[in-house]
């Protein structure tokens, strides 16, 4: 038995550095290494209300996007 609390334990606070880090979200869950602007995005996103991005074609803004709504 206290094998599967420390597996619970465990498991908790795991999920928890998930939710506190979306950086560290994409990169276990979702196997992905942002770029340094996306990994700052991110980290934006999780300490404001709202993030603005600005940027040209195809550099990775619905990759951002498609994590943030994930996380």
């Amino acid at each position: 038995m206290p094998q599967k609390n420390s597996e619970k334990a465990e498991l908790q606070r795991r999920l928890l550095q998930l939710k506190a880090d979306p950086v560290l979200f994409v990169q276990a869950a979702l196997k992905a290494d942002p770029q340094p602007w996306q990994a700052e995005a991110l980290c934006a996103l999780r300490d404001n209300d709202r993030v603005a991005i600005r940027s040209g074609h195809g550099v990775g803004k619905t990759a951002f996007l498609s994590w943030a709504i994930l996380w």
